[in-house]
Parts: C-alpha cells; structure tokens; sequence
C-alpha cells in the first residue's frame, strides 16, 4: 500500500507542479501530512527537501551551462547565509511540535493563496540586466532557507516572491536564481536530518521503506517521487495549454485553499 501511495503522489506533484507552474513542496509537504498523519514533521519535511534538491540541482546544472546563474561572489556569500538559515530552521524544527509546523506552513500556503487571486497593480520592467545586490541576496538566502527547512517548502512559494520583491530582479532572472536558491537551501536543510533517528514506533507497512532511513531521510520514499514526477511532469507540460490560465488560476487557488485550512485547523 505505500508504494501505491507513494508512486501517485510522485505522479500527482510532478502533474500538478508543471500544470500550474509551482513548487512541488506547497503540494508534497500537506499530502503527506494528510496520509501519514501519523508521522512527524522531522520525517515529512526531509522527503520534501530531499525531492527538491534533486531537481534543482538538475535545473540549476542546466542554468549553468547558459551561463544565467549570478557571479562568484554573491554565490558564494549566498551559500553561507543559505547555510546558517537552513541549520536554524532544521534544529528549530526539532524543538517545535508538528502541529505548530502544520500551521506555520498553513499561513504560508494561504498568503500564497493569497496572492495569487489579488490582481496585482505593479507592472515591473524585465529588459534591463540587473546586478543583484550581495547583501540583498544574502537576506534572501538567510530568510528563504530558514523558512525552507522548517517547513519543507522550497519554490516559488518562498523565494521567488523575495528575488522578486527585496532583489528586485528582473522577472527572467528569477527561475535560474529560485532553482540556485531552492538547491542551496535544501541540501543545507536536508543535512542535519542526517544525523538524527527516529522512532521506532514510527514505520511503514513496507520493511523495505523501513530500512532505507538514514537518520530521518528516507531515500527509497525520495526516489520513487523523484522519478513519479519526472514522469508526469511531461504530461502536465502537455495538457498547460489545454485550460485557460482564469481557470487554472481559480483551480489552483481553490486547492491551496482547502490545504491551508486543512493544515491550521485540523
């Protein structure tokens, strides 16, 4: 039965995610939940990061050879805030009961929800080349990686509204430095999970699932949503054009809706 669930899911975030063009973390993180509700947020949230991790990392390779991703130096400063926030907010999790870390993602998912169904009034320019700010990318790392790690979001819902709002970066630049920020932040946040055990009253019905824990990641359940949403992603691709994007935007909405209240009151 877990592997069924499992291989849906992974089918159903890579479907959605490039249906609606978002992080597959907004998605991943409360399905879990409402699945396994059963299983704490020191074992949800690492599958999250585990997941996205490998998929920016394979985006953020592919940035680089476009040569799109920012200079030496801000990368650089970028990974050293990324990494101070990610640790905080992955020992923070641990000090914090699951409940407080389903509300907290809750809030964040209903001010996304949020913004998506405000029309927005600013138009900003995205022809000019910007130089983003060291210092402003290093709050964004800080900040985003911090927020990342502690409750398992990682796209567009937490850093692409900061590249686009403190960095102020021109709209094309900002998937390339999401993808750089999400890889970063992820494998940062992944880490200290590491090291940690869980419980042994916590399990699946699968042995096999069982046994691939290191610490509280568990790779075998990353792998198969890996590869589910590789797979379906095409589809998604696919059927983009196929709803008017009124509809999606309503659709979509709707559905972060339903998880935030689900997440802040039950």
């Amino acid at each position: 039965m877990d592997y069924m669930i499992i291989i849906f899911l992974g089918f159903a975030i890579g479907f959605l995610s490039s249906f609606f063009g978002i992080g597959g973390g907004s998605l991943m993180v409360p399905v879990l939940y409402l699945l396994y509700p059963r299983l704490p947020a020191s074992i949800i949230i690492p599958v999250s990061l585990g997941t996205i991790f490998i998929i920016t990392t394979i985006n953020t390779t592919r940035f680089y050879k476009l040569g799109l991703l920012p200079p030496k130096n801000i990368i650089k400063n970028f990974f050293i805030t990324c990494s101070i926030g990610g640790l905080l907010g992955a020992n923070l999790l641990y000090i914090t009961d699951t409940a407080t870390t389903k509300k907290i993602m809750g809030i964040v998912i209903f001010i996304s929800m949020l913004k998506i169904v405000i029309p927005k009034s600013i138009n900003r320019k995205t022809t000019e080349p910007s130089n983003p700010s060291g210092k402003l990318m290093a709050t964004t790392g800080f900040l985003g990686s911090l927020i990342s790690s502690l409750t398992g979001l990682g796209g567009g819902i937490v850093f692409t509204p900061m590249l686009i709002n403190i960095v102020k970066l021109p709209l094309k630049m900002v998937t390339p430095y999401s993808n750089l920020a999400m890889m970063v932040a992820t494998f940062i946040g992944v880490i200290p999970h590491l090291f940690k055990h869980h419980s042994q009253s916590i399990a699946f019905e699968s042995e096999i699932l069982n046994g691939l824990f290191v610490g509280n990641v568990n790779f075998g359940i990353i792998l198969i949503l890996v590869v589910g949403a590789f797979v379906s992603s095409k589809l998604g691709i696919k059927f983009n054009s196929s709803i008017s994007e009124k509809k999606k935007k309503y659709i979509l909405s709707s559905l972060l809706l339903v998880l935030s209240v689900k997440m802040i009151f039950y």
